[in-house]
C-alpha cells in the first residue's frame, strides 16, 4: 500500500483538486484507493459526494485508531467503478470535518502525531491511499507526513515555490 500524502504551505493552490484528479485516475485504474481528508474544512469529502455524515470520522480514528474504529469510519464515497465481475466498488473516505481543529495543536505528542500511521496499518485492502492535507505545518499535516510514503507538494508558480518546497522537505527530514 502506497501512502501519499497532498500537501502544501497555502490555501487555494488546488490541493484538494488535485487529491480528486489522483483518487479519479487511480479508481478509474481499478486501484482500491483510500482518501484520507486530513481538513478540518472537509472539501475533500464534499467533493468525493458522501452521502450523509457518518457517525465515527477521522478526528475519531486519530483519538482511538484501532482496527475496529478504523472500520467503522472508512465509507463509500458517491463515485464507485465496476469490477471485473461486474460489481460496484466503491471509492472510500475517511471523512475530515471541523472535529479535527481539535487535533491542531502545536504541542502534539509524538504519539498523536503517529496515530494516523497506527489507523493506516490497520486499513486493509487498499492499493492506495491519499491523504489531502491542510494547508499549513500544523500537527494534522504532520500527521499525514510521518504516516506517508511519499509527499507530493502542490504549489503554483511564483517566487515563494521554492520556499514552501525547501519548508516541507526540511520538515520531512525530521518526521
Amino acid at each position: 500500500m502506497l501512502v501519499l500524502a497532498v500537501c502544501s504551505l497555502k490555501g487555494g493552490v488546488g490541493k484538494t483538486s488535485v487529491t480528486l484528479g489522483l483518487a479519479s485516475g487511480a479508481h478509474a485504474g481499478g486501484l482500491r484507493t483510500l482518501v484520507v481528508d486530513l481538513d478540518p474544512q472537509g472539501d475533500v469529502t464534499t467533493g468525493l459526494a458522501v452521502a450523509e455524515e457518518p457517525s465515527t470520522t477521522l478526528a475519531d480514528v486519530l483519538e482511538d485508531p484501532r482496527a475496529k474504529v478504523v472500520r467503522s469510519a472508512v465509507v463509500p464515497s458517491g463515485w464507485s467503478w465496476r469490477g471485473a465481475d461486474g460489481a460496484q466498488v466503491p471509492l472510500d473516505v475517511l471523512t475530515g470535518g471541523p472535529a479535527l481543529a481539535a487535533r491542531e495543536r502545536p504541542d502534539a505528542s509524538e504519539k498523536a502525531l503517529l496515530a494516523l500511521s497506527r489507523a493506516l496499518a490497520k486499513a486493509e485492502g487498499y492499493e492506495l491511499v491519499l491523504l489531502d492535507c491542510p494547508p499549513h505545518l500544523g500537527a494534522l499535516t504532520r500527521s499525514g507526513l510521518a504516516a506517508s510514503d511519499r509527499a507530493l507538494v502542490v504549489a503554483e508558480p511564483n517566487q515563494s515555490t521554492a520556499m514552501i518546497i525547501v519548508a516541507v522537505g526540511t520538515m520531512l527530514l525530521y518526521y
